[in-house]
């Protein structure tokens, strides 16, 4: 008799500690998953006015009033649109980011320069500032730059308002206008 009570409360053990054993499998599992799940890149708006969605420069949804918020605001990899309108400042950009302005895509050779059309940054020194790799800067007016060429470990785009202070960075511009930018 205590023989079969001992395999009984033994056979009890082993199912308890299979389950056990499955849930920690279950738990691990579960957080791996969870771990691995990468999100999608967000994509922020910036309108000078303040509202704005992406797909409509004119909506009442509160938005960024700033590239610089928005940067600030924005993971590696995210999309900011920048709506048309002048952004008085200097944009600093320490991760890797897409930034589209108004005229994205569209070719700034041939394209009429009509203010009121195009996403302009203005800032004496240096307007766009880009310290990460693989950033995208697509359809901007910069403008305004007064920045010394000559200053060490700028790259060569210092004089048209772009700077990178690491020489291996390698951003993508383009459709870019450099506008009333001065080299001195």
């Amino acid at each position: 008799m205590r023989q079969h009570v001992l395999v009984r409360a033994s056979a009890r053990l082993r199912r308890r500690d299979l389950v056990r054993a499955a849930g920690r499998v279950l738990a691990i599992a579960c957080v791996s998953l969870i771990v691995s799940v990468r999100a999608e890149a967000a994509t922020l708006v910036v309108d000078d006015d303040g509202m704005a969605i992406v797909g409509n420069c004119n909506d009442t949804a509160m938005t960024y009033m700033s590239i610089s918020a928005a940067v600030a605001a924005a993971n590696p990899n995210d999309t900011i649109k920048v709506c048309p309108g002048l952004y008085v400042e200097q944009v600093m950009i320490t991760k890797t980011l897409t930034l589209l302005g108004a005229q994205f895509n569209v070719d700034a050779t041939t394209r009429p320069f009509v203010p009121a059309n195009e996403s302009i940054i203005d800032h004496p020194c240096g307007p766009v500032q880009i310290e990460a790799d693989k950033v995208v800067l697509n359809g901007f007016t910069i403008q305004g730059s007064t920045l010394q060429s000559d200053r060490a470990r700028l790259r060569r785009n210092a004089q048209l308002g772009l700077v990178s202070r690491v020489d291996h960075l390698l951003p993508t511009i383009q459709t870019l206008l450099l506008s009333q930018v001065r080299a001195t």
